[in-house]
């Protein structure tokens, strides 16, 4: 692909996270959506439930499909199809939260989970369409960069629309929830505008017609993989490692609330986590986008590990002081935007080790690694936290964290190999 087209995809993709992430900053995982939860009635196992439903669809479905996103010819149509249903998730959420006139009722969790294991099943196959993409139409020493003007103008974006338009339709008066038709249909609106975005990209078509394997054979291949390539099995464990620290998301703002002595909706409170949490990741995504450039994704998975296991400390901390401040919070919060970097810089790790042709098999079970444990001990920590406390869980996800950063070191540098 000429230089010319290569200028014009990174714009255009840059666009599509830009709009993507000021979506997302309505519906972030950590605080609105667990909190949505316990405003329409969920107990503690169905807050847990949320990342495990996360997980489930952006790891069972994307490996199953991972053959046919690999034969398809032009992946930004598909791209674009997986925003557009993503969108259309919250637009459906908006309009029966209209419907209902906010009104709790015993359905209403249920219909969450629901549609929020659609959204993610959408999200999965979107995200590994996405990396394939990068892999395809950006250059290694460039996909760093591409990483941090996304997350940089994307999520410095984001807090402004946050400010202007999630400020007034969080407020809440006596009988009167927040605005969540509001809220949640413009998240629909935008995702919905990142995937016509995704029609602009531009992309040869590809060649590859090798069989479709049977959902077995392709779980056998991902299998195999973990099994023959030590190196990605190193990898492995360290993403899996890393995917503990998902298992407290839901967890967070309940603590911080509970803490603090918040309502559901204290805008003081949720507003200014939800702004902290996206300048953590738009200001911390600038330097290692530049650091994976030019030493290697090894480094930034290093040190983005590394800042990772701070946060459960903090929390433990907090806890044991009876913190009643808000800043110790906001530095919280801050700090859990460094996980939605991290897992994007092991996905730019994989890209380098393999094949293209190998991309999406690849990101997809590195996908399913870090979410078997999401899966398998979410919702059980959402249990566990009532019955025995949050100290000893969150100390047992710092050790399995700091497990995940020492393996980092055994990683090899697909740079230097090269």
């Amino acid at each position: 692909m000429c230089d010319a087209n290569q200028r014009r995809n990174f714009i255009r993709m840059s666009i599509y996270q830009i709009v993507l992430r000021i979506g997302w900053i309505f519906k972030t995982e950590s605080i609105i959506m667990p909190a949505f939860m316990d405003l329409v009635g969920g107990t503690a196992w169905q807050r847990g439930c949320l990342p495990m439903l996360s997980r489930l669809g952006k790891t069972v479905v994307p490996l199953l499909f991972s053959d046919q996103i690999r034969n398809v010819p032009r992946k930004c149509k598909w791209l674009s199809v997986t925003s557009i249903a993503m969108g259309g998730c919250f637009l459906i959420l908006a309009l029966l939260w209209w419907i209902s006139g906010g009104q709790r009722t015993v359905w209403w969790p249920y219909c969450f989970l629901g549609l929020y294991a659609l959204f993610f099943t959408a999200t999965g196959l979107n995200q590994v369409l996405f990396s394939t993409l990068t892999g395809k139409l950006i250059v290694e020493n460039q996909r760093g960069r591409l990483a941090a003007v996304g997350s940089l103008i994307g999520g410095l974006s984001a807090i402004v629309f946050a400010l202007v338009l999630l400020r007034p339709w969080l407020q809440s008066s006596a009988g009167a929830y927040p605005k969540f038709d509001l809220i949640f249909g413009f998240t629909g609106v935008l995702f919905v505008l990142a995937g016509i975005t995704a029609l602009r990209f531009i992309e040869d078509s590809d060649d590859v017609k090798m069989p479709l394997r049977t959902q077995r054979e392709i779980l056998r291949a991902s299998t195999r993989i973990v099994v023959e390539d030590a190196n990605f099995r190193l990898l492995a464990v360290a993403a899996a490692m890393s995917g503990m620290s998902m298992t407290l998301f839901p967890h967070y703002q309940s603590i911080a609330r509970e803490q603090l002595g918040l309502g559901f909706f204290d805008l003081d409170g949720l507003l200014s986590w939800i702004i902290a949490q996206h300048i953590g990741a738009s200001l911390l995504s600038v330097p290692a986008g530049g650091i994976a450039d030019r030493y290697g994704n090894r480094l930034v998975l290093q040190i983005l590990m590394g800042a990772v296991c701070i946060a459960p400390v903090l929390v433990l901390v907090l806890d044991t002081a009876e913190a009643q401040s808000q800043f110790p919070y906001l530095v919280l919060f801050f700090l859990l935007g460094l996980t939605p970097i991290t897992f994007r810089f092991f996905n730019n790790y994989v890209l380098e080790t393999t094949v293209e042709t190998n991309h999406p098999v690849y990101l997809s079970t590195l996908s399913a690694c870090i979410a078997l444990p999401i899966i398998t001990f979410s919702t059980l920590t959402g249990l566990l936290m009532d019955v025995i406390g949050l100290q000893t869980i969150f100390i047992a996800v710092l050790v399995l964290l700091l497990v995940g950063w020492v393996v980092t070191f055994r990683l090899q540098e697909p740079r230097h190999e090269k």
